[in-house]
């Protein structure tokens, strides 16, 4: 994998090197397919993004450029222009002026798989690796000890699996599942109580329901309906929903202008192998008594369903309800009053996690 690592303070003055940065590029540039700036010149910077299809060419950008604040963000147009690479981020917090709420928040927003926290005491800096969902993967004052970190972790994403969308002609109607939609309204309200990250005033995750020929509410085909992705399910009713198709190959088929839920791929294998589930609801906080899966898994990577399957073997269920470590929780029940029953509680914000 091709790796792009930008480091130090960048204006119109020349810029200055970074001791730390320095440091964590004696593990992370490894091999003959890598570029390493160490601060420099900002017009360096922006001339970086202009020749798309090389910009493109790197799997793994690590962008810890110090730019000053009246020069354009370049960051935020990252996965703008590649949204298949991996992003590593960092944000100096040398005052501990910013909550982690608002780092992971910041995080969303540039879309980074990992982020380094950048702290100080006295003459002594430290350094914290998250990811977006609140996830702490180690801390150290040796910043290549952060550099270790962030390769192990760098190592396990690169092995994940997503699966992209591709939308079709044909116009599939939603049915109308009040009931569902009413009780996703009313736990909504319990999940903003609960999420300390960001986008508190929206769930993260998404909902889901099957319907199959024979159900009273639509007889014409089978087909899976999934939340659209980033909608607020406080409002949500049935035009907040995409109707997918019930087979995954290689690409979520789905109908409509809207794309579903980036976590769609896994709830259509979810699906076709429990065939008695119906309803779906997956939220970024914990269910008491649930069970746990073994490994910390990001949204939308199709791994999930192997860690669920473990817990679940048998394909005759009624009801799978666990714990996703690390990211929340999901809900699927053939019986909606099950569902009804289950309590909520808040994952811990930072959540320690381990490369082992």
């Amino acid at each position: 994998m091709k790796t792009l690592f930008i480091g130090g303070t960048w204006d119109d003055n020349g810029g200055k090197p970074s001791k730390i940065v320095q440091a964590m590029s004696t593990v992370l540039l490894v091999g003959k397919n890598t570029t390493f700036m160490n601060g420099g010149c900002f017009s360096v910077l922006e001339k970086l993004l202009e020749n798309v299809e090389e910009f493109e060419e790197y799997g793994l950008i690590i962008w810890f450029a110090d730019v000053p604040n009246d020069k354009q963000k370049i960051i935020r147009q990252i996965k703008a222009i590649h949204p298949k690479c991996l992003l590593v981020t960092s944000k100096r917090n040398l005052d501990n002026q910013y909550p982690l709420q608002e780092l992971i928040a910041r995080a969303l927003q540039v879309k980074s798989n990992l982020f380094v926290e950048i702290t100080k005491n006295g003459e002594r800096y430290k350094g914290k690796v998250f990811d977006p969902l609140g996830n702490l993967w180690g801390e150290s004052e040796d910043f290549v000890q952060i550099a270790e970190i962030l390769k192990g972790r760098l190592e396990q994403l690169k092995v994940f699996t997503r699966v992209g969308s591709e939308q079709m002609e044909d116009i599939v109607p939603i049915p109308d599942e009040q009931e569902f939609f009413d009780y996703a309204k009313k736990v909504a309200d319990i999940f903003h109580s609960l999420i300390h990250g960001a986008n508190p005033s929206r769930f993260l995750g998404n909902l889901s329901f099957r319907c199959e020929r024979g159900f009273p509410s639509f007889r014409t085909r089978d087909v899976i309906y999934v939340s659209q992705r980033d909608i607020d399910k406080r409002f949500i009713d049935k035009e907040g929903f995409v109707a997918v198709d019930p087979i995954l190959d290689n690409v979520v088929n789905y109908y409509g202008d809207k794309k579903p839920s980036v976590d769609a791929p896994i709830q259509v294998r979810l699906y076709s192998y429990y065939r008695r589930l119906r309803w779906g609801m997956h939220s970024h906080v914990y269910i008491k008594n649930a069970p746990m899966t073994s490994i910390a898994i990001p949204c939308g990577v199709v791994e999930e369903f192997d860690e669920i399957l473990k817990l679940f073997p048998k394909s005759d269920v009624e009801n799978v309800v666990v714990n996703l470590r690390g990211h929340g929780s999901l809900a699927m029940c053939s019986y909606l009053g099950y569902m009804k029953n289950l309590q909520y509680y808040a994952r811990p914000i930072p959540e320690p996690q381990s490369l082992e």
